[in-house]
């Protein structure tokens, strides 16, 4: 909600002000309140909102990224606001009912600085990206430049990112990924940052990636065999073993009668012939 005064901080003012609206009428400046609604949200009004939540989410995983991306450009107050209204025109599409984000239209980044030359990216481990480009200095650029990186799930509205790369003549930098991005698809961009920060150039669109998860972890141990399951005869037949071993022993001598003694005496101890023990 905003207004705009007309003639300082004495006059009038025009525009919405929390629930008041400012306005001039036969040179008078007038203040009204809002109605309050009654009517439900129609249909356009519901599908607006959806939109408008979409574009806002995607972003506000990205916000600090964003607010260096954006600064000073497309509107008069940059960051987030002016992400937000450049990618709800030209990233927000519909089909089929559905409204998505392009992802090759989207942009984190915009300025007149210029981008990285040949950018290229790959999956270098699970946690890992590796980002290469020209390192040669092109015309209105710098050296000195920083990359800024992206690694983003616009379904699981995920990211990781880096504001402040390596430098534009390193001609590489990494971008360490999220536990919630692994095994995840994911869109790529790069941009860059001046070294003076004072412009910014437009974000590129690398591609789509399916990221690989960590390696699952062996139950048996690094370099160990793996162990056999057995039959159900295989287990019978290792029970009966096991039962026979214990009867052929014979060098252990056990004085059971201790423990007997009070079963007899309650007359629970009983012989494999169905009759008490004497």
């Amino acid at each position: 909600m905003m207004a705009r005064i007309t003639k300082g901080l004495l006059g009038g003012f025009s525009g919405k002000v929390g629930p008041v609206v400012g306005y001039t009428l036969y040179g008078i400046d007038r203040m009204r309140s809002l109605p309050e609604r009654t009517a439900p949200a129609t249909e356009n009004e519901l599908k607006n909102r959806s939109r408008f939540k979409l574009v806002q989410e995607v972003l506000n995983s990205v916000k600090e990224l964003v607010k260096v991306g954006f600064k000073d450009y497309w509107t008069v107050s940059g960051g987030i606001r002016a992400a937000l209204s450049y990618n709800r025109k030209f990233a927000l599409k519909t089909k089929e009912e559905v409204d998505y984000i392009d992802p090759e239209a989207f942009r984190f980044s915009g300025g007149t600085l210029p981008g990285l030359t040949i950018p290229t990216v790959i999956q270098e481990s699970a946690e890992l990206l590796r980002f290469n480009w020209n390192p040669s200095v092109v015309d209105d650029g710098s050296g000195y430049d920083q990359v800024m990186l992206l690694a983003i799930d616009m379904q699981g509205r995920t990211a990781s990112f880096q504001s402040t790369g390596n430098f534009r003549s390193a001609g590489t930098d990494v971008l360490m990924l999220s536990e919630g991005l692994l095994g995840k698809e994911v869109d790529v961009y790069v941009a860059v940052v001046a070294k003076d920060r004072c412009s910014q150039s437009e974000s590129q669109y690398l591609g789509r990636l399916k990221l690989q998860d960590r390696d699952p972890i062996s139950k048996e141990g690094v370099g160990a065999e793996p162990v056999p399951e057995l039959t159900a005869v295989e287990m019978q037949n290792v029970c009966i073993d096991q039962r026979r071993g214990a009867i052929e022993r014979s060098d252990v001598i056990l004085d059971i009668w201790p423990y007997v003694k009070p079963l007899y005496d309650r007359k629970i101890a009983w012989t494999d012939l169905g009759i008490p023990w004497l």
